[in-house]
């Protein structure tokens, strides 16, 4: 009978617990880090993700920096949080390989002829550079 107790103790404190609350860990450094976790209803959006939730509520975060464990070797990601739509997720934009396509783009265009040719050919370049993704959406 005490077996049966704890069991249904158990499983009632797991449902009462607010959601986000099991997945978030603390780092080595003592801060606690946000499970790469997408939840379905918070708040009024329909998709949130949990680095962009208070821990332990359902305070949705739209704005600011935000961090989550991307596995279990205790690697992160880390960006800012955005809302679009009815969706909150945390973006995180590799402005390095922004910067090296560009510089890629002027040694490309180096050779194709003469300056208005090189001029054209860096516009077209750098346009790809701006539309290519450097974001990624945790």
């Amino acid at each position: 009978m005490h077996a049966t107790s704890l069991i249904i103790s158990t499983s009632l404190a797991l449902a009462l617990t607010p959601a986000g609350v099991l997945g978030w860990a603390q780092a080595a450094n003592g801060v606690w880090v946000a499970s790469n976790t997408w939840y379905g209803r918070v708040g009024n959006y329909n998709n949130v993700h949990e680095s962009c939730t208070r821990m332990n509520s359902q305070t949705v975060l739209t704005s600011g920096e935000c961090a989550y464990w991307t596995d279990g070797n205790g690697n992160m990601g880390h960006g800012n949080c955005y809302a679009h739509d009815d969706k909150v997720g945390c973006e995180s934009c590799n402005e390095d390989g922004r910067a090296k396509c560009l510089v890629g783009c002027q040694i490309t265009c180096a050779f194709v002829g003469g300056a208005s040719s090189v001029a054209s050919c860096i516009n077209r370049c750098r346009g790809l550079c701006r539309d290519q993704n450097f974001c990624t959406d945790g």
